[in-house]
């Protein structure tokens, strides 16, 4: 892939990312097979099935997601 349109995808990933921040929504499972791109080079976010609403000051402490995608220092402590 030519590396500008490798920038354009991750500024739409980035600006797709800071947008539901804005709106205080977390997504928690951001991961390639949750990013698709159409036909026009346009992103979408998709899978919000582990998406929450949480205040900026207020600190998740669930774990969810893909644990291959997770810190190897998260998956040590939660048997899955």
């Amino acid at each position: 892939m030519p590396e500008d349109y490798v920038r354009t995808i991750f500024t739409q990933i980035v600006e797709g990312v800071a947008f539901m921040h804005s709106k205080s929504i977390v997504h928690r499972d951001l991961k390639l097979d949750n990013i698709l791109i159409n036909q026009n080079g346009e992103v979408k976010i998709i899978d919000f099935g582990f998406a929450v609403k949480c205040d900026s000051k207020e600190k998740l402490s669930s774990y969810c997601g893909t644990p291959h995608y997770m810190d190897p220092s998260i998956t040590k402590k939660q048997p899955y």
